[in-house]
């Protein structure tokens, strides 16, 4: 979100709690706050769907011998963000340091990445970065414990500007 998307949604957001009676910053922060607690809960509960949704598509992967429908990127539809400017600084950021962390340790769990890429007070920007860089096919989920490998993409990860390093 560039500053200026920010700058508007932020203005909107304030006018939206001035017309629902909230005049004061504490109670503007307050319902900032509520609402971020609310979206981060279904956040947790989507995880978990999607959890439970690995380990029955696990289950039918076993039971049948093959594997279910691919929900995978096509290649065709690669997002490529290694040059893209529209990423948050942060954002940015976080997406090459998961790649470089990867790159030197070649698999890694969600909490890995937490732990060694970021401050706890970011966990839902890494978070986001996995999954931006999963939707780009730069990082998969690979075997039954889902760790997070390099993906068929892999080449194309920010922060890589040697040819041939992957």
């Amino acid at each position: 979100m560039s500053s200026l998307e920010y700058n508007q949604f932020m203005a909107d957001y304030i006018l939206s709690c001035i017309n629902a009676g909230k005049n004061s910053v504490s109670d503007i922060c307050s319902g900032a706050e509520t609402e971020s607690q609310q979206i981060e809960r279904q956040i947790k509960e989507i995880e978990q769907l999607r959890a439970r949704q690995n380990k029955l598509d696990n289950i039918v992967r076993q039971l049948k011998g093959y594997s279910v429908k691919d929900r995978s990127v096509k290649t065709s539809s690669l997002i490529d963000i290694s040059n893209s400017k529209d990423l948050a600084p942060n954002i940015s950021d976080l997406c090459i340091k998961i790649c470089q962390y990867i790159e030197d340790n070649r698999t890694a769990t969600p909490r890995d990445l937490m732990e060694n890429v970021s401050s706890v007070d970011e966990n839902f920007a890494v978070y986001s970065s996995i999954k931006l860089l999963a939707d780009g096919g730069i990082i998969k989920r690979s075997g039954i414990e889902r760790a997070i490998v390099p993906g068929d993409n892999w080449k194309n990860r920010p922060g890589q500007y040697e040819p041939n390093r992957a």
